[in-house]
């Protein structure tokens, strides 16, 4: 009975304006298989772009497909294009994209008709979930437990998507709080509804990655969709930690210290790190300015990204944070304008970058998740766990999702245990609600752009905009745009 009931809700995702009428009925199953494969791997996997392909070995591809019929399906999408694969020698291709034409086009679910087709569904669903090797425990679990509790107004979505895309995207497009996403529903329709068909479906995603990340169907859901995310018939309140990644490298740095300064006896690599990188800047002494302590104040006060847009002179913010993180932190790059001036500023964390990334860049990046998911996962949300099991929380890595009645105690128990690590961030709260909402707009044509202005400049929902005075002058020249509702209908 559990088999048959689980066989029973897995379902395929496959575009509606897929055309197979070229295959026989049992290669249409298994090639709407490897099409759906192709869709759930860009789902749940955010490092996957709508315009990159996607890795996918033969052998992998044979565990779904029975070998005698993987040439032919693949040559079949192939020929029709609507499949396109890069790497391809003597039948093999390594990875895989879905046309631009069936990317645009919608999103359908349901049961396969075929009960080996289904049982082969299901095994993917815990090949998938058991990728990571990285075995759950009970806070995990905790989150696996409000995570099935997630319910979705997918009419309400669909309609935001369907109809609402052309008409807003090139004003949610000015807007620095929800950057290009507009253009990602227009043009990535059938992974959008695929992500909102999964969570209606309730067809749960979750998984620990070897850094103690939780990914789930949450945290690779669109960003301008989480509005009509609910639990309980609540809407959620997002609780994000500004600086995360950067204050994460000042959180390395105290235990680097502590671990010198509480051993018995120093290793050959502590006593690398003491006298090659200079942690411990004599300050006292000579009245040196300490650089890290600079850095952490920086991130702390939220002025870590403004000294860093100085420098490179970007005028959005957000595309600051992306340089950052390619140029600094997570790339390769040895030089540069920004690299030169974070090296000038900070030195001491520039030499601390410069030690972890010494066998691999990559090292920062996984040396900061880890101690992400050990603040946010294994202490805030253990917290919650173990003292209150009934408060609903989902996470975005960096970010705790909860009901506004508890967003005060989620937000002071996540700041505590960033003090526990010795730094103190800003935490931006807000309605997941965006300012323009499915169900009611007032469409305004040719108004008076003054008007627009003043009304824009007298919602509080703006004004942490960046750049927000050159915003409403582009929103001015708009001849018409959705005006935001204030309440709940």
């Amino acid at each position: 009975m559990p088999k048959r009931k689980e066989s029973h809700r897995v379902r395929l995702y496959t575009s509606g304006e897929l055309e197979l009428s070229g295959l026989s009925s049992i290669q249409q199953e298994y090639a709407r298989i490897f099409v759906h494969h192709l869709i759930s791997r860009r789902i749940f996997d955010r490092r996957l772009k709508g315009q990159h392909f996607i890795p996918m070995d033969s052998r992998i591809i044979r565990n779904y497909v029975p070998v005698r019929h993987v040439k032919p399906i693949l040559d079949y999408l192939a020929d029709t294009g609507q499949v396109e694969r890069t790497g391809y020698s003597e039948g093999r291709a390594r990875r895989y994209r879905l046309s631009d034409a069936l990317q645009r086009s919608r999103c359908l679910a349901y049961p396969p008709k075929s009960s080996i087709v289904a049982r082969k569904l299901v095994g993917l669903r815990k090949e998938r979930a058991d990728a990571s090797g990285t075995k759950k425990r009970a806070v995990h679990r905790h989150l696996d437990h409000w995570l099935r509790r997630v319910r979705i107004d997918k009419q309400a979505a669909f309609q935001f998507v369907i109809e609402n895309q052309d008409r807003i995207r090139e004003w949610m497009s000015s807007l620095a709080e929800v950057p290009m996403y507009a253009e990602k529903l227009a043009a990535d329709r059938l992974h959008v509804e695929g992500s909102i068909l999964a969570i209606a479906n309730k067809d749960w995603y979750s998984t620990v990655c070897k850094y103690g990340r939780y990914h789930s169907n949450i945290t690779s859901f669109p960003k301008v969709l989480r509005q009509f995310l609910k639990i309980g018939g609540h809407p959620l309140t997002e609780i994000d930690v500004s600086a995360c990644q950067p204050l994460c490298l000042s959180v390395h740095l105290h235990d680097l210290r502590s671990n010198i300064l509480t051993s018995v006896s120093l290793s050959e690599e502590q006593e690398h790190l003491l006298h090659t990188l200079s942690l411990f800047p004599v300050c006292c002494a000579s009245e040196e300015r300490d650089d890290a302590i600079s850095y952490q104040k920086d991130c702390e006060s939220g002025m870590f990204y403004k000294r860093m847009q100085g420098i490179c002179e970007i005028r959005e913010l957000a595309q600051v944070k992306h340089k950052v993180f390619a140029d600094v932190f997570f790339g390769n790059k040895k030089s540069g304008r920004l690299l030169d001036g974070f090296r000038r500023l900070y030195p001491t964390m520039w030499r601390l970058i410069r030690y972890v990334k010494r066998n691999s860049y990559k090292h920062l990046a996984w040396t900061l998740q880890r101690i992400e998911s050990n603040i946010v996962i294994d202490d805030a949300c253990e917290v919650l766990r173990v003292q209150h099991p009934s408060v609903p929380i989902l996470t975005i890595h960096d970010a705790i999702l909860t009901p506004p009645d508890s967003a005060c105690l989620v937000a002071s128990i996540l700041r505590n245990a960033f003090h526990r690590r010795g730094v103190s961030p800003q935490f931006k709260q807000r309605d997941l609600a965006l300012p323009l909402t499915h169900d009611r707009s007032l469409v305004l044509h040719d108004q008076n752009p003054a008007a627009i202005n003043q009304w824009m400049r007298e919602d509080a929902r703006f004004s942490e905009i960046p750049f927000f005075e050159d915003q409403i002058e582009n929103l001015g020249r708009l001849q018409s745009f959705s005006r935001p509702t204030t309440g709940s209908k």
